[in-house]
């Protein structure tokens, strides 16, 4: 082997190193985005099913009326009741 051609395997080497490299800081930067939208949605499903069990006259006070809440829950998909997810009608 030449040292001309251990220059390149050498180099071949370090790119493949550093490519290596790049992708284990994409994998843990992706990873760490869905750690992150998954904890927005479960504090943004505890907000709604906060707003889901006020009563009528609280949600009146911020503006909102229970029909409102319900077809937001709805088209959301946030079951307030886990249980009705078993329905099969």
């Amino acid at each position: 082997m030449t040292l001309e051609h251990a220059d390149i395997e050498t180099r071949r080497l370090v790119a493949r190193v550093a490519t290596l490299r790049a992708m284990g800081r994409s994998i843990a930067h992706a990873a760490a985005q869905l750690l992150a939208l998954q904890a927005w949605r479960a504090r943004a499903r505890r907000t709604a099913l906060r707003l889901a069990a006020m009563e009528d006259w609280q949600l009146e006070d911020i503006g909102l009326t229970r029909a409102e809440v319900e077809q937001q829950l709805a088209r959301h998909g946030i079951v307030r009741d886990p249980t009705s997810l078993f329905d099969c009608r």
